[in-house]
């Protein structure tokens, strides 16, 4: 358990919830085409465990002093486990990730994207033991390392697949992804300065510069009060923009995003002790520390009910939040069979439109102009079907146009931009230009007897 803890498994069972969630509750259902299979899709999340393992041990290991003063009874190098096979678990856990991280980036044709987890890994290394410690670079790096494990599905699952044809749907898709992972890193960045507010007295002693220490503990709540305020206007604004129009959308993001938000807001202006940032900052509950959009997704609403959220604050302090819902009208087709089916709707407002099976390609010869679902019967032209025309094809379905007929008339008549000189009988026969080509060329079929043809 020591171990577990060591490597702070809470954070990582949710971060396989997310990077789960994000290709089977998000890309697969809204029929993105997708690189990775099942199997390399576990390596990629493995992949990235092992490297935020690494980096959770390795910030255990530089932390030590820190977190003697903030959090004493939690601290685990030196009292539960020895720094030595901490620094050998960091080596593991490095290597694996790495390791993987290649070898996946060359099954996609890819090697170039291994750098994603090197970078990865030097930076969480290089952020326990020097970057936290500069005012504001510490808090953006470990931010975005956390949106970076959030992006890394859609770069190894979405990107490579794009193609010409797709590529307008790939990339709407893989954009909602960079919006998210954006409300992911703006949010963390928001609890690592409430954290350091928290901290500040351990920071103070491990010579570290963060917002509080530098600016006072209430000025820095202050700015962290500001962000959270900007968040929600974000989130007013977003919602406005992209899902004005879907209501169980509106209040989904209503109840699980800004509600708690808002909270949140308060509870940042009413801090005044260093328990009040506990209960908004901690790992083992806050807030700030979950992602609203994936952690209650599933939960539809179709009639009245209510939101309970319960969570742990510290080891003496728990909260809970409720919320209660009421559901719209929303008018729309509610026949799962329609064409316009709506399954947003809830109120059926007689727009359904049938479905007509049949041939909806104009170019084909069995076009249906009342179809409105293509049923694959459409007979595209393939060639000339007219028995009298010289190019006839039995084996034609659909005419393309192409039929060609012979000759009826006589010598001397215009066919084909020249004179008829002679015929065969058959329909067939020769044309002459209606002027001389060249002073170097005969009249007629040079090296050939044909009768009314034969040079003269």
């Amino acid at each position: 358990m020591n171990y577990l803890r060591l490597i702070r498994y809470q954070n990582l069972l949710l971060l396989i919830l997310i990077q789960a969630l994000i290709r089977y509750g998000f890309f697969i259902p809204l029929g993105a085409d997708l690189t990775l299979n099942n199997f390399l899709f576990i390596l990629l999340i493995t992949a990235t465990v092992s490297i935020a393992a690494a980096g959770n041990i390795i910030n255990n290991i530089y932390n030590f002093e820190i977190d003697s003063i903030n959090v004493p009874k939690k601290v685990i190098i030196g009292n539960r486990v020895t720094e030595k096979n901490a620094n050998y678990l960091f080596i593991i856990f490095n290597s694996i990730g790495v390791g993987l991280g290649f070898y996946i980036s060359n099954q996609i044709g890819k090697p170039e994207f291994s750098a994603f987890f090197i970078i990865a890994s030097a930076l969480l290394y290089l952020y326990a033991t020097y970057i936290k410690s500069i005012l504001i670079i510490g808090n953006v790096t470990i931010s975005a390392l956390i949106a970076l494990s959030i992006i890394i599905v859609g770069l190894f699952d979405v990107v490579p697949a794009i193609t010409f044809l797709n590529q307008k749907h790939q990339s709407f898709l893989f954009g909602i992804l960079l919006n998210y992972a954006f409300f992911i890193f703006y949010m963390n960045l928001i609890r690592e300065i409430i954290k350091d507010i928290k901290d500040i007295d351990g920071d103070k002693n491990g010579d570290l510069s963060t917002l509080p220490i530098v600016l006072g503990r209430k000025r820095a709540s202050y700015i962290a009060f500001l962000m959270t305020v900007l968040a929600m206007f974000g989130t007013v604004n977003y919602i406005y923009i992209y899902l004005y129009n879907y209501t169980i959308a509106v209040v989904f993001s209503l109840v699980v995003v800004l509600a708690p938000l808002l909270f949140i807001s308060i509870k940042i202006w009413d801090a005044s002790n260093k328990y009040d940032y506990i209960f908004i900052s901690d790992e083992n509950g806050t807030l700030l520390n979950s992602s609203p959009y994936f952690n209650v997704t599933g939960q539809t609403f179709t009639s009245n009910g209510s939101i309970s959220i319960e969570f742990d604050t510290d080891d003496t302090q728990t909260g809970s939040l409720n919320w209660n819902v009421y559901c719209a009208a929303v008018n729309g087709c509610t026949d799962s069979t329609a064409t316009n089916y709506n399954p947003s709707a809830n109120t059926d407002d007689g727009s359904c439109i049938a479905v007509v099976n049949g041939c909806t390609d104009a170019t084909a010869c069995n076009y249906d102009v009342l179809a409105n679902v293509d049923d694959s019967s459409c007979e595209l032209p393939n060639g000339c079907i007219d028995a009298t025309a010289v190019n006839y094809d039995p084996a034609a379905t659909c005419d393309d146009g192409s039929c060609t007929y012979p000759f009826s008339g006589a010598i001397g008549d215009t066919y084909g931009g020249g004179i008829v000189f002679w015929l065969d009988g058959n329909g067939g026969g020769l044309i002459a230009a209606p002027s001389d080509q060249s002073s170097g060329t005969e009249w007629g079929c040079e090296g050939a007897q044909i009768s009314g043809a034969d040079e003269t």
